[in-house]
């Protein structure tokens, strides 16, 4: 157990002196605890007959692999000039007492692997986070403006795991380091969020050519969260909203320049619907090729628009309503600028959500967003029938094979994390299905049907190398030639994503 837990673990119901900050007890709210985090420990905590339960694959074949020296914790992947990024994830574990689901020194850090060779994948060195944190969600670029124009950057959204979230000497924020060499990476600059939330969950990284600046559009979920313990009044010492814009053009120096929250635009805009009501949780941000725009996902209050013109002034334009028997959950989108769509996700972990809403998980959505004020659904994907958008009234969303060749899109869901090389962007995506094998009662996949939803959705962009930074290669939507009856799904280990 770590000397960061002290405050939190060992005195906590003693006052944080000259914070003004009690702590309550050893509790998941203390813990700050995050929604997906909670299930995963359900899980984890649950005991299966049979032995293991392990994925498997149809036409799918393992090129190379490298176990990060069975560290466990692994999360989002990377890819970048033929290297992978793998961060990884953590939490504090109340219900038994210990750290075990914060990583140790040893197991902690974004892992990076030379995959040049892809069938022989070799880790060459690590990027390292704080003690008693995670470094989950991790972005690589070029960057273009500035003294370090021209040099590989990497970010990674660090939170805290050790102990309380009242710990005043808890890390938490954005981490940055250059990595145009990745055998010898160097730590060039650390943002530090405020007390008193776990710190930054996911982001990405854009270019504002209009401004000559680079931007991580980063969510510290339960900002605005009540909190009567705090100065405050909410989970954020300084009252910050879920929405953070950091200037990283000096990744020496990152500075947050705004913030927002759905107070902000008069919120929570709903009363929050399904088995998890919450208009108050910001889970993750999308902003537009230019920067100028982003979507937050923001729970039961929907995909919000911001307009980020001037990065100091964020202004809400829109957002989109889920229907009264929807369980809600936005999680997370991309962006088609072309089409004006927003892809999205929900992250749904109940079947049963009572009376009046749907049965079963969360799905992909798609928008129409050409009009910011009144954004419409027009389709919708959900798993397993793999093949089927169905359609709501409004604009209609055609299907791959009536779009011409260069539009057509396929939709492919990967359960686990993996990434593409942009090199590979042209190639093919991987096809393959869930399959049952004898004797078993279920889908080899262990994970409930959840996954079906959870995480993020994506479309196929072109451009040059640094162009579009916070495309995630592991969840694109690509253009293909195969129908749409060949669509089928494919199996690992790990959380879903719509993935190439």
């Amino acid at each position: 157990m770590r000397s960061r837990r002290v405050l939190g673990v060992v005195v906590a119901a003693a006052l944080l002196t000259g914070s003004g900050i009690a702590v309550a007890g050893t509790t998941d709210d203390q813990a700050g605890v995050l929604k997906d985090e909670r299930h995963f420990r359900e899980q984890a905590l649950k005991d299966y007959s049979g032995g293991n339960k392990t994925g498997s694959a149809v036409s799918m074949v393992v090129v190379g692999h490298d176990d990060l020296g069975a560290r466990g914790f692994n999360a989002d992947v990377w890819t970048h000039d033929g290297y992978a990024y793998v961060g990884h994830w953590g939490f504090t574990d109340w219900a038994s007492g210990n750290d075990r689901f914060c990583p140790s020194a040893a197991a902690s850090g974004v892992a990076v692997l030379d995959t040049r060779g892809p069938a022989h994948p070799q880790r060459v060195a690590t990027l390292q986070n704080p003690p008693g944190t995670s470094a989950e969600d991790v972005v690589v670029y070029a960057a273009r403006y500035g003294r370090f124009a021209g040099r590989d950057i990497a970010v990674a959204g660090i939170q805290s795991c050790s102990g309380s979230r009242y710990d005043l000497t808890a890390e938490h924020g954005l981490m940055l380091w250059d990595v145009t060499t990745p055998h010898s990476p160097l730590q060039l600059g650390y943002l530090r969020t405020a007390c008193c939330t776990r710190g930054v969950h996911e982001f990405e990284v854009q270019h504002r050519a209009d401004l000559g600046r680079t931007f991580a559009y980063a969510t510290v979920p339960t900002s605005r969260y009540p909190d009567s313990e705090t100065a405050s009044g909410v989970r954020d010492q300084n009252g910050d909203g879920d929405f953070r814009l950091i200037d990283i053009t000096d990744p020496t120096a990152p500075q947050q320049v705004s913030d927002w929250g759905i107070q902000d635009a008069g919120g929570p805009l709903s009363a929050g619907q399904g088995c998890d009501a919450d208009a108050n949780y910001g889970h993750g941000a999308e902003p537009t090729e230019d920067g100028r725009q982003v979507f937050v996902s923001y729970w039961d209050s929907g995909f919000v628009k911001l307009d980020l013109t001037d990065p100091t002034r964020p202004l809400y334009l829109g957002r989109t309503v889920y229907p009264a028997n929807a369980d809600g959950d936005a999680h997370s989108s991309q962006y088609d600028e072309s089409r004006r769509l927003l892809f999205t996700a929900d992250e749904d972990f109940c079947k049963t959500s009572g009376a009046g809403i749907e049965k079963g998980y969360g799905y992909m959505r798609v928008y129409d967003y050409a009009k910011s004020a009144a954004p419409a659904q027009i389709g919708e994907y959900r798993t397993p029938k793999l093949a089927r958008i169905r359609r709501s009234s409004g604009r209609r969303l055609r299907d791959p094979q009536q779009l011409p060749r260069r539009h057509r899109r396929l939709l492919v869901l990967v359960l686990g994390r993996r990434a593409r090389d942009r090199h590979e962007q042209s190639t093919r995506a991987a096809r393959g299905r869930l399959v049952r094998t004898p004797g078993d009662d279920q889908p080899r996949q262990t994970l409930p049907a959840w996954n079906a939803d959870e995480h993020d959705a994506g479309v196929g962009r072109g451009g040059r190398r640094g162009d579009r930074p916070h495309l995630r290669q592991r969840h694109e939507l690509r253009p293909l030639d195969p129908p749409p009856h060949e669509l089928m799904s494919a199996t690992r280990g790990g959380r879903a994503r719509l993935a190439s």
